[in-house]
């Protein structure tokens, strides 16, 4: 039975500077038929906000200029503004929880957001009317299953093992590969970024850099580099300057043959 339809045309404002988790927030959201806006930073949040009301909104914690929390307490001061709020975080832990809450969140979710905690969060927080209420839509037989499961199964040879997870999400490898895509564009910024923080001793901004790789490698299923990127997040910003530059060669060879292995892929693809 097709989820379109459930939620009608709700209302839902994405923020988010990581081009990735918006591509995935909005293939995930269309699932149920919903068309979210989606902004890059907390300035243009407010600026949604100010000439749309929302029903719904999912905001990411880590972004420049303007964070996930400054932001909300901009929203907050406006008397008319009860949208719930939807903090999501590549980290957790008890500390962050409690401060959430104290914040006036309606929840928070660790990213990558997985499908059951989106659908329960749209369940709870949106108007909706019962599956059963909803026609059942005969599912379309896919005319080029084979080609589907021959790039599935290079996918998962190369070491892209998420894939199965993503396929029962019903993401497409079409999907899938646009994801990769963007993920090799935002390495070509980010890992000369990186290079030149790291080389300039520059902790802080080099910090925001892997704390987006840990995230956008976790998106794409990539565990070993998004661990190893984590490692450089809690060491930089711990100040531990010996670390960065002693293990960076090592970071950058990882995020290398992720690159190469999505090359692969790209070209041999059916």
């Amino acid at each position: 039975m097709s989820k379109k339809g459930i939620f009608g045309e709700a209302a839902i404002l994405v923020v988010d500077d990581n081009n990735i988790n918006l591509f995935v927030m909005n293939k995930m959201l269309e699932e149920y038929g919903l068309t979210p806006d989606c902004v890059p930073g907390g300035k243009q949040c407010i600026k949604k906000v100010e000439k749309k009301k929302y029903d719904l909104i999912f905001m990411d914690h880590f972004m420049p200029q303007l964070d996930g929390i400054e932001t909300f307490r901009v929203l907050k001061e406006h008397s008319d503004f009860h949208t719930p709020v939807i903090i999501l975080t590549g980290n957790t832990g008890t500390e962050l929880d409690t401060m959430y809450q104290k914040e006036g969140f309606a929840e928070f979710i660790p990213k990558p957001v997985d499908s059951d905690t989106l659908e329960r969060i749209l369940m709870n927080y949106l108007p909706h009317v019962s599956k059963t209420e909803l026609e059942d839509e005969e599912d379309t037989v896919e005319p080029e299953m084979d080609k589907e499961q021959k790039n599935a199964d290079l996918l998962y040879h190369l070491g892209f093992t998420i894939i199965k997870d993503l396929i029962a999400d019903h993401m497409s490898i079409a999907e899938y590969e646009e994801l990769l895509g963007i993920f090799r564009e935002e390495s070509e910024e980010k890992m000369p970024d990186a290079e030149k923080y790291q080389s300039q001793q520059n902790m802080k901004e080099y910090a925001v850099i892997v704390h987006g790789l840990k995230n956008d490698a976790g998106m794409i299923g990539d565990d070993a580099l998004s661990t190893l990127a984590k490692e450089h997040e809690i060491e930089s910003k711990a100040g531990n300057l010996e670390f960065m530059i002693s293990e960076w060669p090592h970071l950058k060879e990882e995020w290398n043959e992720t690159l190469e292995r999505i090359e692969k892929y790209l070209t041999q693809k059916y």
